[in-house]
């Protein structure tokens, strides 16, 4: 009997055994498809980042040169210049200038635009002392910013200077009809002082009667029509909103034909020569391709660009 039972034992362990050996092997074999497998797909990750055009680590590496080559400059715009620049309903910058310094944001290679909204004498100073690289007011070339500023080729706008009057009125369409007439206080500085003093100077036998007063708010020269104290309003389209005269005034007012146009320029600090070749190629790119006219047909109500030829400056 005994020998039955020792020999059943050692076949029952050979048994065991080869479980055991089965076993072994087939684990090998599991880990050898499982080791093929991961080698083919970093092989695979490898080629995909090869296929978009480098290694993670240059991609990388790219990106972050790109955020080390940008610069941010900060440029200043009017901060209650409406429809130029100013703070719409939903709290944030708005208007043709501001949409057109984003739009130059989008296209300057190595610069990141800061834009801020300040009152017009922090942009003076702002641009005289560097703290600005740029400011935007509408303003036109005078050989004085030509020498102390850097002028883009490109004009980012076109002003029309018009003569305002009630709706009704038909007679005052030049600056000839203005003899004889009261005129709202103008400023003793700026394009429409420029314009009418110069006028003065060349006609001496018919003098347009100025009166100036700084600061005087555009809704008062407006009611003054209304009220028969002025006859007209001269003033650049473009420096107020004449919907909000209107609707707070409850009246429609008449806009002459342009009696003069100027172009219109941003103002770029001298130490920003190269910025200021890149914002010239912009504002060519975006006068090329209609976005200046479309943002002038947006905030102006009407396409200045057409008035170009006839710009005086």
């Amino acid at each position: 009997m005994y020998p039955i039972i020792v020999e059943s034992t050692k076949q029952s362990r050979n048994r065991d055994e080869q479980r055991k050996n089965h076993g072994r092997h087939a684990g090998n074999i599991h880990k050898a498809v499982m080791s093929t497998l991961a080698a083919l797909l970093a092989v695979g990750a490898l080629a995909g980042t090869a296929a978009c055009g480098g290694t993670a680590s240059d991609s990388s590496n790219a990106a972050a040169a790109d955020d080390k080559a940008a610069t941010t400059l900060t440029v200043a715009v009017a901060a209650n210049s409406k429809p130029l620049s100013y703070t719409n309903d939903n709290g944030e910058l708005d208007g043709y200038e501001y949409q057109v310094l984003k739009a130059v944001d989008d296209l300057l290679d190595g610069y990141d635009l800061n834009i801020e909204a300040v009152a017009d004498d922090a942009e003076d100073i702002g641009i005289d002392t560097g703290k600005y690289a740029l400011t935007a007011g509408g303003y036109f070339k005078t050989a004085k910013r030509e020498e102390k500023y850097l002028l883009p080729s490109v004009n980012s706008g076109v002003s029309l200077m018009r003569l305002y009057t009630t709706k009704d009125r038909t007679d005052i369409n030049t600056l000839d009809d203005l003899v004889g007439k009261v005129v709202a206080p103008i400023s003793p500085s700026g394009g429409v002082n420029n314009l009418l003093a110069g006028y003065n100077e060349e006609h001496s036998d018919a003098q347009i009667d100025l009166t100036y007063q700084e600061d005087l708010p555009i809704a008062d020269r407006f009611s003054g029509l209304l009220s028969g104290k002025y006859d007209a309003v001269v003033i650049p389209q473009q420096s107020f909103d004449l919907d909000s005269i209107e609707s707070a005034l409850g009246a429609t007012f008449r806009g002459s034909e342009p009696v003069q146009v100027n172009n219109q320029y941003f103002l770029i600090n001298k130490d920003y020569e190269d910025f200021a070749a890149r914002v010239d190629e912009a504002l060519a790119t975006l006068k090329d391709n209609g976005t200046l006219t479309s943002l002038s047909k947006k905030y102006f109500g009407t396409d200045v660009f057409q008035y170009e030829d006839q710009a005086v400056s």
